[in-house]
């Protein structure tokens, strides 16, 4: 069953990425691609932007902040604690920590760092069409994440940025979400609908240490 899911998932992507329209770009073109790690991560770092819920009733629109605010080494791997600000509520979103051969990891807020309980978030680098399974939550429900591209331009903050689209798709909740993340910038826009309620979050402000 799991084997027939995740070819379902990934022949329905391998349609929507042949039918995209002009927005996914097939190559840098006049445009060059930034480097550094797919998600900047430093005490400091603030990525804000306006999410916007679809639902039966209308639209409801707010603004929705990650933001890195603090720090921790373990065995070797500086981590960093992320929240999110919604409404004036701080939410605990994770532990992250990037390695430089295969990306994001993440564990929970409310896990031991020392006992090594954490699971990759996006992988990096990728290619088109690769497909990973994680269990981010720590549930025993896993996700499974489908790279759709890795030259998605997604303009925000008046710039175009190539992005890696990973979409999760989370077994247990039936919730499909898709991270567009740009190389050097981080989050650029995030997508999530579970067939009742559509949200899109799109960034209008990046604060990343050394830049």
């Amino acid at each position: 069953m799991s084997k027939l899911i995740l070819t379902l998932i990934a022949l329905g992507l391998l349609l929507f990425v042949g039918c995209s329209d002009d927005d996914t770009a097939t190559g840098p073109g006049d445009e060059t691609a930034a480097a550094g790690p797919i998600l900047p991560l430093a005490v400091g770092n603030v990525w804000s932007g306006i999410q916007t819920t679809y639902y039966s009733g209308g639209t409801l629109s707010d603004t929705l902040m990650y933001y890195i605010s603090d720090s921790a080494i373990v065995n070797n791997d500086i981590w960093y604690q992320m929240h999110i600000k919604r409404s004036g509520t701080h939410i605990p979103f994770g532990w992250l920590t990037y390695r430089e051969d295969d990306g994001v990891y993440m564990a929970s807020c409310d896990s031991s760092l020392g006992a090594g309980e954490c699971e990759i978030f996006f992988k990096y680098p990728v290619l088109p069409g690769d497909l990973y399974e994680t269990d981010i939550g720590g549930d025993d429900l896993l996700d499974t994440v489908y790279v759709a591209s890795v030259e998605e331009k997604i303009t925000v903050m008046g710039e175009s940025h190539y992005c890696s689209h990973y979409l999760h798709w989370c077994y247990g909740t039936q919730q499909m979400r898709d991270y567009y993340l740009a190389p050097g910038l981080g989050f650029a826009q995030i997508i999530s609908w579970n067939g009742y309620v559509y949200i899109v979050w799109t960034l209008n402000t990046a604060i990343l240490m050394g830049r």
